[in-house]
Order: structure tokens, then sequence, then C-alpha cells
């Protein structure tokens, strides 16, 4: 499913960048349910991108390869990818790679310690491939638990079960393929310092070419905190979006990157 991780990686977590446009004068977001959730889920993402860069899902992860091929290929990657980055092994269909104490920086500009390791499994057309994270930190934050990706015929599938000080997220996302167009939906749990924050993306369509989605929704919610973004045609390219808090509804703009947003 060719360019899939871009997608993941770039939107997966939309509600992080998210929370940008839902700061005050101050740049503070802590009072709003994205605030809360924001830095469990920007470690989420490094977790993510890390991960990508071991496993190289396309075209390396191919689900019409049994368990063993895979695996061999993973390993043949993560020594290319990491150019010396950690120390990469393979034992059966597990790959692990040491990072060591001191750390080193992966393809995607992390600085990474500790050990992953990665055990590829195959069924019915499915290949998956279940992370563990053992000791790690990421740019300094310490990292524990699992991801475990399934590939299918046109979709990508992600389980979080993720660490980090006293952040934690739990939760699913897939990920869609369709000609031109990718879509997300996902719905995760983030708590830091015991304050728990829903996250729930639903049908959010991005197209190819365009700046932000085209479509769906982006709901955080803490305790009775709701906060909803609605992403509508207008918004591929402007990046103006409706935003709801409880029974406030505004129109806002999502936060400039590179030639975006476009008149």
């Amino acid at each position: 499913m060719t360019t899939t991780r871009l997608l993941w990686l770039s939107v997966a977590l939309l509600s992080v960048p998210l929370a940008a446009c839902r700061q005050d004068a101050t740049g503070a977001v802590d009072g709003d349910a994205y605030g809360r959730a924001s830095s469990a889920l920007v470690t989420t993402e490094s977790a993510l991108e890390v991960s990508d860069d071991v496993l190289g899902f396309d075209p390396v992860l191919d689900r019409l390869h049994t368990a063993d091929q895979n695996a061999m290929a993973v390993e043949t990657h993560a020594h290319d990818a990491l150019t010396g980055c950690g120390t990469v092994t393979r034992t059966g269909t597990t790959i692990t790679v040491d990072f060591g104490t001191v750390g080193c920086t992966t393809p995607s500009g992390h600085v990474v310690t500790g050990s992953m390791a990665v055990t590829i499994g195959a069924m019915s057309l499915e290949a998956t491939a279940s992370f563990a994270f053992t000791n790690v930190t990421i740019d300094g934050s310490p990292l524990g638990g699992t991801l475990v990706f399934t590939t299918m015929a046109s979709r990508l599938s992600v389980a979080v079960a993720l660490t980090s000080g006293t952040s934690s997220v739990n939760g699913s996302a897939t990920v869609g393929a369709t000609t031109g167009a990718f879509s997300l939906d996902a719905n995760l749990i983030a708590t830091r310092s015991a304050v728990t924050t829903s996250i729930a993306i639903a049908g959010l369509v991005w197209t190819r070419g365009d700046c932000y989605p085209g479509a769906g929704t982006v709901t955080a919610t803490t305790g009775r905190l709701v906060q909803s973004i609605t992403f509508t045609s207008a918004s591929a390219m402007s990046g103006v979006v409706s935003v709801s808090e409880g029974p406030v509804t505004s129109t806002e703009t999502l936060p400039a990157y590179g030639d975006c947003p476009m008149p």
C-alpha cells in the first residue's frame, strides 16, 4: 500500500498540530482538551516515526510474503536505513535494534537510546509488525509499551499502547487508501498526569495535493469539555475549519506550513 506511511506520519496524530489553532494570546493550550492530550500524542508520533525508520512499511512489509520473508527484508532495511545507528540482529521473525545507552540519531532526526524489538507475523493476506520498547528514550523522553501494525489490501491499522513518564496513549487507528486520497479513523485515549482525554477521528479524508483534509471531524473530550474540529471541501486548501466547544461554534484557520494554506 504505497505512501501509506507518509499519510500515517503526517495525519494520524492530526490532533497535535490542531492544538495550535486553539492557542490563546500567550500560546497556551493547556486549558483545552487538545492541549491536555498534546504531550502524550507527540511522544506517540515520535515512536511511529522511529518505528518507520526501522520497518520501512512500503515496500518492505509485503502482505503477500511469508513472515520469514518479511523479517529478512526488515532486517536488511534496518541495517541500510539506520546506517550504523544501533545494532541490528534477527532471531527467526524477530528483529532487535539496540541503540545503546549513549544513543544515536535515526533517519527521522530523533535521538534514541535503549532497544526495540519487532516481531513479524503473517496470515490470511495480512502482515503484522509488533513493536516492543525496552528502556527506550526518544529525544530524552522515556518510552515503553507496544505498537502493533497490520497491513491489509488497502488499509493499515495500528494498535497503540504506549507510556512516557506520567503520559500514556492507548487505542487504535485505521488508514485507508483510494486512488489519489487517504482516509483516517481513530479512537485514542491520551492520559497526562492522571487527566484523560479521548481523541476521536472520524471520516478524515486527505486528497493528494491538498494542504489539509477536505472532510471529517476530530473531537477531543476531557471530562465535560468537548471540542470538535470539522473539515469541509473548503478546508482542503484554505485550512479554514469549524471549531465547536459545547454550544459555541467558530471558524478558525489551521497553522500554516510550507506553501499552505493557499488562497
